[in-house]
């Protein structure tokens, strides 16, 4: 197996001599030119502070608002943290998409955010919906909704309050 690297793509080109009887086996791993653009970079960033904010913060202020100070309401939140970001994953996973292609639209910055803050409202909406199919009882599940308009409420402040960078052109990116 040889591996060579190469700048035109900032990639790496894996290749398996007679890997395939006698034909040379080779495989283009543009993966530079994919995940690390500066474009796709700044999505992910975005996404995941957003996301993070809204899975740290939304318990704890669920736990204020139906608890207060006055009981122990914490160990709760420690347990509902990770089962929140465990099942919001796949909205974390498609908001780095949303925040990808709004990026790259020829919009005002608040034009964009308010179509971010759309597609949560959608993806927090789903997320709620398919945890809450879980319970028998429609009374649990329906108790779900406050917190899922919460959850949405800090998503939507997260993403007025990070910054999303426009997306670049090629001409930008080339530059020294």
């Amino acid at each position: 197996m040889k591996v060579e690297l190469y700048e035109e793509r900032y990639g790496a080109k894996i290749i398996f001599p007679g890997g395939l009887g006698f034909w040379n086996l080779e495989i283009t791993l543009p993966f530079k030119a994919i995940f690390m653009s500066p474009n796709i970079y700044d999505s992910i960033r975005f996404a995941t502070l957003t996301w993070l904010v809204s899975v740290v913060v939304s318990p704890v202020l669920y736990g204020l608002i139906l608890y207060g100070l006055d009981r122990d309401w914490l160990g709760a939140v420690v347990f509902i943290i990770p089962i929140g970001a465990v099942f919001s994953v796949p909205s974390w996973l498609f908001f780095i998409g949303m925040s990808f292609w709004t990026s790259r639209l020829d919009r005002s910055v608040i034009e964009k955010k308010s179509i971010l803050v759309v597609a949560s409202a959608v993806l927090t909406y789903l997320a709620f919906w398919i945890f809450s199919l879980q319970f028998q009882n429609r009374e649990i599940a329906n108790s779900y909704r406050g917190f899922a308009l919460l959850y949405w409420a800090v998503i939507s402040i997260g993403i007025f309050y990070f910054k999303l960078l426009p997306a670049q052109t090629s001409d930008q990116t080339s530059q020294p």
